[in-house]
């Protein structure tokens, strides 16, 4: 039996292919076209390049100008426009890591096609793909993304992260904003670090956070979003703090955490500020130099780091130095790293690893 599903091009045929063959067959030029149309010479060009969309008075026009009814016209450019909106659609799909979307749980399953689209669509909140841009292509342009130039990013894919990450903070609940009670609470985050599971430790934060009005949220990456972490107020007495676990490291992720805190208190942003801390380009700004400082002071400060011996390091050395800053020894490794004073190489055997098991976050 074959398949009886409806023919959908993938292209979009402007209605100013057919208006040009039949100039041609008429044998009028495009300046005698645009005269006779009685309209700027501007809109006679978009006829013929699709941005000028056919109304009922200009069907009217082509009608006594070209032949066939004003109603062919109009239902011309309406095919037009449906295809155009079905084939950027699917473009857009393209964009969007629908297939990691579906294994994380965070849209329904849906063959390949329209209800597909339909299922993203949804997901965002929106009803078709100018609706899309109308919401998010605004956000997007006012969140300071402040990510690896060196791993690709798609902004439907950042999109589609920043979209979950917010709802799943939504609905986290949370005392007002409170930045007292936030700074009181770092040093009882430094110790979470010290935990080495994430099944532990990730509970057990949300809960420190909570009262201060933020709402973590701990959210793997897709493909085409490299971020690492975001923060941004959803109102005035509600925060989120996203962390992604890109790079499966506790120095990595507790940085990542702490950065972001340090762009709450600092700064209070209304639109997301997307980050990856671990980038060299991501110290581009005054903002990110200071969430920088902040997170580094923060998790080993300078009385401290001062202690470290000015000789080749051990282990040894760096489990004493973490006891001091009250943080495990993979964020000094990192740190020192990072300063320079290790290689990237150098005792990595110290940091603990994670995994993603689907959208959960373990020890590896």
């Amino acid at each position: 039996m074959g398949d009886t599903r409806p023919f959908a091009p993938m292209w979009a045929s402007p209605p100013g292919r057919t208006i040009r063959t039949r100039l041609e067959e008429i044998g009028l030029g495009v300046p005698e076209f645009a005269d006779r149309l009685g309209t700027p010479a501007g809109v006679a060009l978009g006829l013929l390049d699709g941005r000028e969309t056919i109304t009922i008075d200009l069907a009217q026009r082509l009608s006594g100008i070209l032949g066939a009814s004003a109603q062919f016209w109009v239902a011309r450019d309406c095919q037009y426009r449906d295809d155009l909106t079905r084939v950027e659609t699917s473009q857009w799909l393209e964009e969007i890591p629908v297939r990691e979307m579906i294994r994380f749980g965070w849209i329904p399953e849906q063959p390949a096609g329209a209800a597909r689209a339909e299922a993203c669509l949804s997901f965002f909140g929106v009803r078709d793909l100018a609706q899309w841009r109308s919401a998010y292509e605004p956000e997007l342009a006012a969140a300071r993304m402040r990510i690896s130039a060196a791993v690709p990013s798609r902004r439907p894919a950042v999109a589609a992260w920043l979209r979950q990450a917010t709802l799943e903070a939504q609905a986290i609940h949370t005392a007002s904003w409170n930045a007292v009670a936030l700074r009181a609470r770092l040093g009882e985050m430094k110790t979470l670090t010290r935990s080495k599971d994430p099944g532990v430790f990730v509970p057990r934060l949300r809960s420190l956070l909570a009262p201060a009005g933020v709402a973590l949220v701990v959210l793997r990456a897709l493909p085409g979003c490299p971020a690492s972490g975001a923060a941004m107020f959803l109102a005035p007495d509600h925060a989120m703090i996203a962390v992604s676990g890109r790079f499966l490291a506790d120095d990595q992720f507790w940085f990542t955490v702490t950065h972001e805190i340090a762009h709450l208190l600092l700064h209070q942003p209304n639109h997301a500020i997307l980050d990856d801390p671990s980038s060299p380009s991501g110290a581009d700004t005054s903002e990110e130099q200071e969430a920088n400082q902040f997170a580094a002071e923060t998790l080993l400060p300078t009385s401290i780091r001062a202690q470290v011996p000015a000789r080749k390091l051990t282990a040894r050395d760096v489990i004493s130095v973490a006891q001091a800053a009250g943080v495990s020894p993979g964020i000094v490794v990192g740190q020192l790293q990072f300063a320079g004073l290790l290689g990237y190489d150098q005792l990595n055997q110290l940091k603990r690893h994670y995994k993603w098991d689907g959208p959960t976050l373990e020890i590896a």
